[in-house]
């Protein structure tokens, strides 16, 4: 895979850091951001090839952030969480975004990643 310039989104300092580390160790740039605000604002406002969000973040979900950016920007995805409900699986798979269940491997999250890069939207309606 080639270098990507990912935004990352995790609100647990030291998730934060091991994803990162395990990122940037894959030879990707890594901006850091801890919710759902900011991941909006940096993926609107820096050149951004992929995002890695948690779930559950405070100001705004990364579901819903995701969601919004998909629609938007286009962007590949993946979506991470501890405790995914079928609801939030589902949502996941209709805005066309890789899940990942934690704890995980960087070998997961590398997996993820392909699969995020082919993912399209479910068509609604």
């Amino acid at each position: 895979m080639d270098q990507l310039s990912i935004a990352l989104a995790e609100d647990e300092p030291v998730l934060q850091e091991l994803f990162s580390y395990w990122l940037t160790e894959m030879g990707h740039k890594v901006t850091r951001v801890d919710n759902g605000e900011a991941l909006l604002h940096v993926c609107r406002t820096t050149p951004i090839d992929m995002i890695v969000s948690d779930v559950r973040m405070p100001n705004l979900d990364g579901l819903t952030a995701v969601t919004i950016l998909r629609q938007e920007l286009g962007l590949p995805a993946v979506l991470s969480s501890g405790t995914w409900s079928e609801t939030e699986e589902v949502q996941a798979q209709k805005a066309g975004v890789a899940i990942l269940a934690k704890p995980f491997r960087p070998f997961d999250l590398f997996v993820a990643m392909g699969h995020a890069a082919t993912c399209r939207p479910v068509a609604m309606g």
